[in-house]
């Protein structure tokens, strides 16, 4: 009797340890390694760079300026309820959204606390920190934005050789797309439309178009090494382009001295049209 309590015993302790580490070893995070790491600081350098310039309407020399008197930055990677990677940066009180395309992830989307707070200091950081942590923490780490990170900004230019292989990815699918189509056939537009496209970089995955005349700012998701195609995003500027953050993208955008010309296959227009 007492050796069948001591092996029932044995088993039971047995079964209490495996539960107590079994939870453990699930919770676990996925750590990024340090190759892996090193390009993710650069990416996430080049959103800032990025986001700075194409959405708050910075100059090149602002934010050249900005990253020589730049101070390191510590940054949290978190992941969030789909398995959604994210970095927040306490210094702005921002969330960038981080997208993988093939090996690396890139800045996706920005969450500006301080502006959806419209600068209320308070309400900003209680937002921002509500935020933070209903995410998992995955790594932290310390960033310094520098000068050289203004490469993002380098766009390429006629002669270039992704800059053909872009101009292609853009008129093939705007020539494709349905809201063009749509829109063209409402306005009674059978003539070719002039589009303005905003520099493109090796790397970001984003160009950002506007097509003359529509009250709409396009944003097109590529991958960079390739110049593959992934989708793409339309934004409203609205009736009242002053009060709409896409206008200060337009602007940039018509500036850039990039204009095509699209011709639409007339069939396709008439057939669409009421």
């Amino acid at each position: 009797m007492k050796k069948q309590l001591s092996v029932l015993l044995a088993v039971l302790v047995l079964s209490a340890s495996h539960a107590v580490c079994a939870p453990q070893e699930a919770d676990t995070a996925p750590q990024i390694s340090g190759e892996r790491m090193t390009r993710l600081e650069l990416n996430i350098a080049h959103a800032i760079i990025w986001h700075l310039y194409w959405r708050e309407g910075k100059t090149e020399a602002q934010i050249h300026k900005l990253a020589i008197e730049s101070r390191p930055m510590p940054y949290t990677v978190r992941r969030g309820e789909n398995d959604d990677l994210s970095v927040y940066l306490a210094e702005y009180q921002w969330k960038i959204d981080l997208t993988p395309i093939g090996s690396d992830y890139y800045g996706f989307y920005v969450e500006d606390f301080k502006a959806l707070a419209r600068n209320d200091a308070t309400e900003a950081k209680r937002s921002y920190l509500e935020a933070l942590n209903r995410e998992t923490e995955i790594t932290n780490g310390v960033l310094t934005l520098r000068p050289e990170h203004l490469s993002v900004l380098a766009f390429d230019k006629p002669g270039d050789r992704r800059y053909q292989l872009i101009v292609n990815v853009v008129m093939t699918n705007l020539l494709d797309s349905r809201w063009l189509k749509k829109d063209m056939a409402a306005s009674k537009v059978h003539g070719p439309l002039t589009v303005h496209v905003g520099g493109f970089s090796g790397q970001s995955p984003w160009i950002y178009y506007h097509v003359e005349g529509m009250p709409y700012v396009g944003m097109m998701l590529i991958d960079p090494s390739s110049g593959e195609f992934i989708h793409d995003d339309l934004q409203y500027i609205g009736d009242n382009p002053r009060e709409s953050e896409y206008e200060v993208m337009r602007r940039k955008i018509d500036r850039s001295n990039i204009k095509l010309s699209l011709h639409p296959p007339t069939q396709t227009t008439k057939a669409e049209s009421p």
